[in-house]
């Protein structure tokens, strides 16, 4: 299956979980992307050109529970006979 062959690819890129900022920076850089957003510079927000890191984090996870969701045999679409290659990958 193609599609699960890139989601694999995709997961075995260079992956550096991020560290858990405190609550309190959190909070101000949610602030921060809400406010360009609303004012359409939601770009303007990051100087460094780099997907945020959080949010790389998220997709990741979630690419990681399709898989997982589909390969279970009770799923209500079950992907049978599905190899996967993650030689690398970084998974959470």
């Amino acid at each position: 299956m193609t599609i699960v062959n890139i989601v694999c690819a995709y997961l075995c890129m260079p992956y550096t979980p991020p560290a858990e900022p405190d609550p309190a920076t959190a909070q101000r850089q949610a602030a921060r992307r809400y406010q360009a957003a609303r004012a359409g510079n939601a770009s303007s927000t990051d100087t460094t050109n780099q997907p945020d890191s959080l949010e790389e984090h998220q997709v990741r996870f979630t690419a990681q529970r399709i898989l997982h969701t589909h390969l279970q045999p009770a799923a209500a679409i079950h992907w049978a006979d599905i190899d996967l290659d993650l030689t690398g990958a970084t998974l959470i």
